[in-house]
């Protein structure tokens, strides 16, 4: 009886050990299960350590029953491989751990993960592979999670790279990440590399062309007046250059002018002409009464007394005509008055005409005063005292009266008191007879009885 019922409970036992449930849940190498394993007919002797790089999977009998313990297998075939992009470098595990980023494994049943190579990157955990670094970008160590950023100045055209390339001269980039560089724009240049910004051309030179080295000075007659130009534009009027350098257009001295746009000299000015001015496009013509009898006058020099100019522009003085005269410095000969004359030329002033002498033209000689005539200073013509009833006085140069008129002015005086004197015996005589005559009508009048009418 004893011995059966230690046989009864040594079975129940067995079986007891060998029926092993297994929870429903996913294992860390991907595999799931949702049943019971039925050890029953399970019976190994030993189970063996599944080695790094598997893992014992649970989910099967010839794991899942091994009584030793989690991680062991039947034998170490039964032992799963851990999948690309895990790795177990342990023994006796049950799951697979995925890489960690920055690395990859694209092996099943590996132990560890490979950090991936410089120029590539794995930025999330089980990668099977290493990402390239795109351009612009790069990867200088081995186990990267990311790629950085070409920095300003560099680039990078290629993908996969462990470093960036300094722009070339001529070329710039300005921003992170650059795929390439660009060719530095036209009035503008880079004269060495890694830049990133290019040079703007000086004042005084230009760049047409993109992606250069340096600036071209402006030719003769041409300049820049501000950077970064990409051509050049002439000299203005009034100014010049005469060579081919980054110098600006300097102004024309005073004496000269340049009358066009890209001139590469001044002009003098001409005889009869000045510019007092610096930076003129013309020269003015000297004014009436100065002259300029060389080039490159600065002002004009006035005509001395005696002389003039003829008209305006003059390289030269003329003397003043006889007849004519000027005082002053840069005035105009002007003729004389009446009863004054000059008989030179270059006068400075008229003479008056003496007495005793007439000046009918102001460029002649004085001219005696005809017989019967009279002749104060400054005559322009003589005063005649018509004989026989004037004389000349020449103490007051005055025409006086001769006896002849004398007589002739006392007879007609003589006449016309005369003639005043009958006159007046009429004109009384008439004034008498007529106030008789209207006294005696009255009366009559007055002494009718009878009214007596006349006229109508």
């Amino acid at each position: 009886m004893k011995h059966l019922i230690g046989y009864v409970f040594s079975t129940v036992l067995f079986y007891t050990v060998l029926y092993i449930p297994v929870s429903t849940g996913v294992f860390q190498d991907g595999y799931t299960s949702d049943l019971e394993l039925n050890c029953t007919d399970f019976h190994p002797n030993n189970c063996t350590e599944c080695h790094p790089g598997t893992f014992a999977n649970e989910t099967t009998t010839d794991c899942g029953c091994c009584k030793e313990g989690f991680g062991y297998c039947v034998t170490e075939t039964e032992c799963s491989p851990c999948s690309t992009g895990h790795c177990q470098a342990k023994t006796g595990q049950k799951s697979c751990d995925p890489c960690q980023k920055g690395t990859f494994q694209d092996e099943m049943g590996q132990p560890n993960c490979t950090e991936c190579l410089p120029g590539t990157y794995a930025n999330e955990t089980g990668a099977v592979s290493c990402l390239q670094c795109k351009s612009g970008f790069f990867a200088n160590s081995s186990g990267s999670v990311n790629c950085s950023q070409c920095k300003e100045g560099s680039y990078q055209n290629r993908t996969g790279q462990t470093d960036c390339d300094i722009c070339d001269a001529g070329s710039y980039c300005n921003v992170t990440g650059c795929s390439f560089c660009q060719p530095c724009p036209s009035g503008r240049y880079g004269n060495d590399t890694g830049m990133v910004n290019c040079h703007k051309c000086e004042t005084g030179s230009y760049q047409p062309k993109t992606g250069e080295l340096d600036c071209l000075p402006c030719e003769e007659g041409f300049e820049t007046r501000k950077p970064g130009l990409s051509r050049c534009t002439g000299c203005l009027p009034g100014s010049f250059k005469n060579t081919t350098s980054t110098q600006l257009c300097e102004p024309c001295p005073a004496g000269s002018a340049a009358e066009f746009e890209n001139s590469t000299e001044c002009s003098l000015c001409e005889r009869g002409s000045y510019q007092e001015i610096e930076g003129q496009a013309k020269c003015h013509p000297c004014p009436s009464g100065y002259y300029c009898n060389k080039a490159g006058c600065k002002s004009c020099l006035p005509c001395s007394p005696g002389q003039e100019t003829r008209k305006m522009g003059s390289n030269n003085c003329t003397e003043c005509d006889p007849g004519t005269a000027n005082a002053d410095d840069g005035g105009k000969c002007k003729p004389c008055s009446r009863g004054y004359f000059t008989t030179l030329e270059g006068s400075t002033k008229c003479t008056e005409c003496p007495a005793g002498f007439y000046c009918p033209q102001a460029d002649k000689p004085p001219q005696n005063c005809p017989p019967h005539s009279y002749c104060p200073k400054g005559s322009f013509t003589p005063h005649t005292c018509e004989p026989p009833l004037w004389t000349v006085d020449h103490k007051e140069h005055i025409c006086k009266p001769t006896e002849e008129l004398i007589a002739i002015i006392a007879g007609v005086s003589v006449v016309f008191a005369v003639v005043v004197v009958i006159l007046g015996i009429n004109w009384y005589r008439y004034l008498k007879r007529k106030r008789n005559k209207e006294a005696e009508e009255t009366t009559r009048l007055t002494s009718s009885q009878t009214p007596e009418y006349s006229g109508l």
